[in-house]
């Protein structure tokens, strides 16, 4: 019995050394787990700070295409431009934004330029410069007048006028004695002159003209009124005026 019972009591010696091994070497295992636990747990922050110059690069390279911005500005001009050409009001404004002009018209009226009461053709082979000849009745017998015409156009499309200046050649002064045609003469000359077309309707290209001017008279002009006076006992209405008026209107052809 004492044998047996010394035999129990080594064994359960055993058991409780065997247990606090077993127990030392959970709680070493368990030591050593948390602690590489809490390494490894670690891990993910460093591989944030080696990856951090990673994301900067990336940032950088994302930030880097400038030229794509800066190519953006082309665009936007172009898409400016054609807003501004598809909007009608611009197309409006840019067509009234210079004035309409014509190259060639026939004129009627009275004056110099119209060979007296007659007409004229016109024709304009540059812009502001044309070249006219008139022709018609000068109270005397057909009367004519060559001569250029320069113009400033004013205006609109629409509604414009033409301030113009006047240099021609022809008949610039007639006399005329009452029951004698033999005493009635007609003078030629220059004559320059100023005027202005004005262009009233918006329907049609049309113009009306009105004009002064001013005949250079040569002196045999007066040389023979004072002969006619002297010689002849003729007496004058009215002396020469030294302007005379223009008015007629213009049929623009193209």
């Amino acid at each position: 019995m004492n044998l047996q019972g010394h035999s129990n009591g080594d064994n359960y010696r055993c058991g409780i050394l065997t247990f606090k091994w077993t127990r030392s070497f959970i709680l070493t295992a368990a030591i050593f787990l948390i602690t590489s636990g809490s390494i490894c747990a670690q891990e993910p922050v460093v591989v944030t700070t080696v990856r951090r110059p990673v994301e900067t690069v990336e940032k950088v390279s994302v930030t880097l295409p400038e030229p794509i911005r800066t190519g953006s500005v082309p665009d936007t001009v172009r898409k400016t431009t054609v807003n501004e050409v598809s909007d009608p009001a611009s197309r409006i404004l840019k067509s009234n934004s210079v004035a309409a002009v014509d190259m060639t018209s026939v004129g009627f009226g009275l004056g110099q330029d119209y060979g007296g009461l007659g007409g004229n053709i016109l024709y304009y082979p540059h812009r502001s410069i044309g070249m006219f000849f008139g022709i018609g009745y000068n109270f005397v017998g057909v009367g004519s007048n060559v001569g250029v015409k320069s113009r400033i156009v004013l205006g609109t499309s629409s509604n414009s006028i033409s301030l113009s200046a006047i240099a021609m050649y022809g008949y610039n002064a007639t006399i005329i004695v009452k029951n004698s045609r033999d005493l009635t003469k007609v003078f030629s000359g220059f004559t320059v002159g100023i005027g202005i077309d004005i262009r009233p309707w918006a329907f049609n290209s049309d113009f009306i003209f009105l004009g002064l001017n001013f005949p250079i008279r040569k002196p045999e002009v007066q040389e023979y009124i004072n002969t006619l006076k002297s010689n002849y006992n003729v007496e004058f209405d009215h002396e020469l005026l030294p302007v005379s008026f223009s008015i007629g209107y213009r049929i623009t052809l193209n």
